[in-house]
C-alpha cells in the first residue's frame, strides 16, 4: 500500500554535481554506458513509453511496485505494460492521472479495464469535461480509491523513495477561474525522489503556473520531463535555469501543432542541456541506484 504522508511545505535539495558537463560527455555516460545493460533488480527503473502525442511513464520501484502516470492517446500503452508487467502480474499500485487531456487519459480506460489499480491520484477541479466524466464514472464503477494531491504533500513509496507535490498549490488554486476551462494550468506537477536522484514530471503546465513555481523553492534536479509535448506554452527558460536539469526529455509523437517547437529545441540546446524525443528515439529508460543513473533507447 502506497503510504500518503502529509507535510507542510518542501525543503530544498541540494545535490554535488559538476556546474559544467558538455553534451557530449553526457550522451557517453548517460545513453550509453556499459553498466545499463549489467544493470539487475533493485533497482529504481522509469520509462518514458512512446505511445504518439501524449504522455505515459511507468516506474518499477525497487522493491517492485508499479506506477504509471498518465495513459496516452490511445491504447498503445496496453501493449508496452503487458510487456513489463508479464501474464502473471497485472496490478499497478499507483496510477497519476496528471490532468484531463485526451492526449493523457484516453489511454487509462483499457488500462483500468485490463489491469488491477489499487490507487488512483488525480485532480480534475470544476475542468472535467464529457471525457473526464466518462473516466470518473469508470473508476466508481470498479470501486478504485482515488485522491486530489496538493503542493505540499508527500506519496511516501518506499524507503528512499518518494513523491513529492509541488502544484497545484492548493484546492481553491484548482477551482479558482484561472483554471476554469483549461485543465493544463492545474496539472500535477511532482517531484520523484530517490537517494540523491530528482526526476521533476511537468504534465502540460504552462508558463503562467511555472512563474508562480519560480518563486518557491525549487530543487536542483538530474531529468526534466519537458512540459506539453515541447510547445511554446510551456517554455520558460527561468523555470529551466533553476532547476538545472542535466537531460530533458520530451513525450511526443506526429502532430499538427508544430510540437516541440524550434525555440524550445533551441533553448535546451543554449544552455547545454541534452535533450531526448520519444518520436525520435522510441521509448526512454533510465535505470538507478540512487546516486548513478544510466538512459538507454530504442
Amino acid at each position: 500500500m502506497v503510504l500518503f504522508v502529509f507535510i507542510k511545505s518542501l525543503k530544498k535539495y541540494l545535490f554535488n554535481r559538476k556546474v559544467f558537463l558538455s553534451v557530449l560527455f553526457l550522451v557517453n555516460i548517460y545513453v550509453w554506458a556499459p553498466q545499463f545493460n549489467g544493470a539487475g533488480e533493485g533497482l529504481l527503473q522509469i520509462k518514458f513509453y512512446s505511445v504518439g502525442q501524449g504522455d505515459s511513464f511507468f516506474i518499477k520501484t525497487p522493491l517492485g511496485k508499479n506506477i504509471l502516470i498518465d495513459g496516452g492517446p490511445k491504447s498503445t500503452v496496453i501493449g508496452e505494460l503487458s510487456s513489463d508487467l508479464g501474464i502473471s502480474n497485472r496490478v499497478l499500485d499507483l496510477v497519476i492521472l496528471t490532468h484531463p487531456h485526451a492526449d493523457h487519459l484516453n489511454g487509462l480506460f483499457e488500462v483500468f479495464r485490463r489491469f488491477k489499480v489499487r490507487q488512483l491520484v488525480m485532480d480534475i477541479g470544476l475542468s472535467c469535461n464529457d471525457l473526464c466524466s466518462k473516466f470518473t464514472s469508470l473508476i466508481y464503477q470498479l470501486g478504485v480509491p482515488s485522491w486530489d494531491v496538493y503542493a505540499g504533500q508527500k506519496i511516501q513509496i518506499e524507503k528512499d523513495l518518494e513523491i513529492q507535490i509541488l502544484w497545484p498549490k492548493d484546492r481553491e488554486g484548482l477551482l479558482s477561474a484561472t483554471f476554469l476551462g483549461d485543465p493544463n494550468k492545474g496539472s500535477i506537477v511532482f517531484l520523484l525522489k530517490y537517494k540523491k536522484l530528482a526526476l521533476l514530471f511537468t504534465g502540460d503546465i504552462d508558463i503562467d503556473s511555472q512563474n508562480e513555481l519560480v518563486g518557491d523553492v525549487l530543487p536542483d534536479i538530474d531529468i526534466l520531463k519537458v512540459p506539453h509535448q515541447g510547445a511554446n506554452s510551456g517554455h520558460n527558460l527561468d523555470f529551466i535555469k533553476e532547476l538545472k536539469p542535466e537531460l530533458a526529455i520530451i513525450s511526443v509523437g506526429k502532430n499538427s501543432y508544430g510540437h516541440p517547437s524550434v525555440e524550445v529545441i533551441n533553448g535546451y540546446s543554449n544552455l547545454g542541456i541534452p535533450l531526448l524525443r520519444t518520436d525520435k528515439h522510441g521509448t526512454i529508460r533510465i535505470k538507478s541506484d540512487g546516486f548513478k543513473w544510466w538512459v538507454n533507447r530504442d
